[in-house]
Order: C-alpha cells, then structure tokens, then sequence
C-alpha cells in the first residue's frame, strides 16, 4: 500500500495523498455512520465503543 501511495505522490504531486486520506476517511465514516444506524445508537458512542476498553459496555439496541 505504501508504494502504490509514493507512486501516485510520484505520478499525480502530494495533494493526492491528502486527497486519498480524505477519501478514504469519508468511506470510513459513512460505514460507521451505518452500523450505527443498524444498531440504533448514535455514532459518537459507536466511535467511544471501537475504543477496545469500551467495547464490553456497549448494548445492542437492535
């Protein structure tokens, strides 16, 4: 993965690597966004739960 990222910096200039990150964290975001919606829980406490010492007090609302 690292060399596909130097090589589209190398090809396309560094605002690629911001615009991947970005990409990349949108995707992220709206798959969270809908597991908390499945769930029923609003996903800022989805996001404190993936913290791993969190993970056991989270209720499954479903």
């Amino acid at each position: 993965m690292t060399g596909l990222v130097a090589e589209l910096v190398k090809c396309n200039g560094p605002d690629t690597a911001t615009e991947l990150a970005i990409a990349s964290a949108r995707q992220h975001f709206t798959i969270l966004h809908s597991v908390a919606q499945v769930i029923n829980i609003p996903v800022d406490e989805l996001l404190a739960a993936l913290e791993p010492k969190h993970l056991e007090n989270t209720k499954y609302n479903g």
